[in-house]
């Protein structure tokens, strides 16, 4: 069993060592070593959970759309900012190939083994007919 866990170590190590997971990582490390593009993401947690909340309550009237339109120019900030936009992008296709990745073993688990599974080489299987 401790063989199996050490395999698994194993492959996500070689999932960081992939092209796509050393450029999360560098985009990562980069995005942590800047206060302003972590602010502005702490920032835009905190007025998403808060808008959140509104719109549960039902709020309405200008409070309320004052809200929308002050996430909505975070928005636009966090699109002007290069290393959250960068650490976003990485980010996503780091998770394409995991999940490219998690649907060979999900196969794998469902006894379609002899299928290549992520073959179409699209960044994930949603959309290919080969596997499924």
């Amino acid at each position: 069993m401790n063989n199996l866990f050490e395999q698994a170590r194993e492959l996500a190590k070689a999932l960081l060592d992939t092209k796509e997971g050393k450029k999360y990582e560098e985009a990562k490390y980069i995005f942590e070593g800047d206060d302003d593009s972590i602010a502005m993401l702490q920032e835009y947690a905190k007025r998403t959970q808060d808008f959140q909340m509104r719109m549960q309550k039902g709020e309405s009237g200008e409070e309320f759309e004052n809200a929308r339109q002050e996430l909505n120019n975070l928005v636009s900030q966090m699109k002007e900012n290069n290393i959250i936009t960068d650490l976003f992008k990485a980010e996503g296709e780091f998770n394409q190939m995991v999940a490219s990745v998690m649907d060979i073993f999900n196969a794998t688990l469902m006894g379609e083994s002899d299928q290549a599974g992520g073959c179409c080489g699209s960044g994930g299987c949603g959309g290919c007919s080969g596997c499924h």
